[in-house]
């Protein structure tokens, strides 16, 4: 039942912004979803990070910045639609498999899952003040005092970005 509603959810969602957005379900394009932007604080020099790094990074692995400092990855809710799209896109995991997989670490002693917070801009209010800290967001909520970062070179207007 669980997995058969992970499948028709990103149908539901494209549905329901239709009708809050008074689109035509018809022109409404999945194959085009917005994309996130992966933001630090203003200050930081990190500017680029790699798919592999970030896939890594939110998959509980040590990732260092350009200073050799450890990076912070913050999650949104686990069962937010940004977050669950976010796994699909960089990790390659629907909810379920997620949770298998930080059940398998803990019970092999290694880190946990990243720090979830409840909202996009609690998230990059937070970014904002410790560095190190590193969230993803929509493009259309990213905070002035973040900067975006680019994924493999692209930033998220590119059309070769991957984080959508």
């Amino acid at each position: 039942m669980r997995a058969t509603f992970m499948k028709v959810l990103p149908f539901l969602v494209g549905l329901a912004t239709c009708l809050v957005c008074g689109r035509d379900a018809h022109t409404a394009s999945p194959e085009a979803p917005a994309p996130f932007a992966i933001v630090v604080a203003a200050n930081s020099p990190l500017t680029n990070i790699s798919i592999y790094d970030l896939k890594h990074l939110y998959m509980g692995e040590l990732v260092t910045g350009p200073d050799g400092k450890r990076l912070i990855p913050l999650n949104q809710s686990a069962q937010s639609v940004d977050r669950l799209a976010f796994d699909a896109a960089v990790l390659g995991m629907t909810a379920d498999q997620g949770a298998a997989y930080w059940i398998d670490r803990r019970i092999r002693g290694q880190s946990g899952s990243p720090r979830a917070v409840d909202s996009s801009d609690l998230a990059q209010r937070i970014v904002a003040r410790f560095d190190g800290a590193m969230t993803y967001v929509r493009l259309s909520a990213v905070r002035p005092d973040v900067k975006i970062l680019r994924v493999d070179g692209n930033l998220p207007t590119d059309p070769d970005y991957r984080v959508r």
